[in-house]
């Protein structure tokens, strides 16, 4: 009798570890499954929340949130690679921003005109298949300066040009000018989105400037929506 007392008693202690899921309370909470919240309106104990306020509050989180997941149980379930799913319906309340809603983008120059001129943007190719190589060469990315550079290994120099001029030097220059251009453009499309009106006086206009001058005015640019 001795071990089965003995048993018995380790049985229960056992079972004294795990509180049962039926939980009462004076009011019912107010679960809300789509947000996986648990209101409960019922008043807080005061003699225990002064007594032993940890423990407390330990054992009032664990019975609202059992209380939620025995809602969360009635809801459908799937079973999906061996884990179970509960389905959650939509949430009943709306939980205020922080911030306001954002407005929408102002259209750039180019945006504008293609949308009055019904332009589509076209998907870009990966690669396009270039005649005088011969093969296939990519479009974009750090492969492409290494197939031009392939292809272009010999530059023709125009009738009415220097032939002195170093035309390879020349191309660099014309994609530096070009970069320059689309990063002041894209800085004047920011600055008409936020309407920040830039001063002209003492800045180059950009169509006529040359390389050093449009690093000069990205600078200026830069300078300016830094302060």
């Amino acid at each position: 009798m001795d071990i089965v007392n003995e048993i018995l008693e380790r049985e229960q202690q056992e079972q004294a570890k795990y509180k049962p899921i039926t939980v009462e309370k004076l009011l019912e909470v107010q679960n809300d499954l789509g947000l996986l919240l648990c209101t409960d309106v019922n008043d807080l104990e005061e003699e225990k929340l002064k007594s032993d306020c940890d423990d407390y509050l330990l054992n009032l989180t664990r019975d609202n949130v059992q209380l939620l997941l025995n809602d969360l149980w009635q809801q459908p379930t799937e079973t999906v690679e061996e884990s179970v799913l509960a389905q959650l319906p939509a949430p009943n309340h709306k939980l205020p921003r922080e911030r306001k809603i954002p407005e929408p983008k102002p259209l750039t120059k180019w945006q504008k005109f293609a949308q009055e001129k019904g332009i589509k943007k076209q998907p870009r190719m990966k690669k396009v298949y270039d005649q005088e190589q011969e093969k296939w060469v990519p479009t974009y990315g750090y492969k492409r300066a290494a197939a031009e550079k392939d292809r272009d290994w010999v530059l023709e120099v125009p009738g009415n040009a220097d032939p002195m001029e170093d035309q390879f030097q020349k191309k660099q220059e014309l994609r530096k000018e070009r970069v320059a251009k689309n990063e002041i453009q894209r800085m004047r499309n920011i600055a008409r989105a936020q309407k920040v009106k830039i001063p002209r006086i003492g800045i180059p206009i950009y169509e006529l400037a040359h390389v050093e001058n449009l690093i000069y005015l990205k600078l200026i640019y830069c300078d300016f929506f830094d302060n």
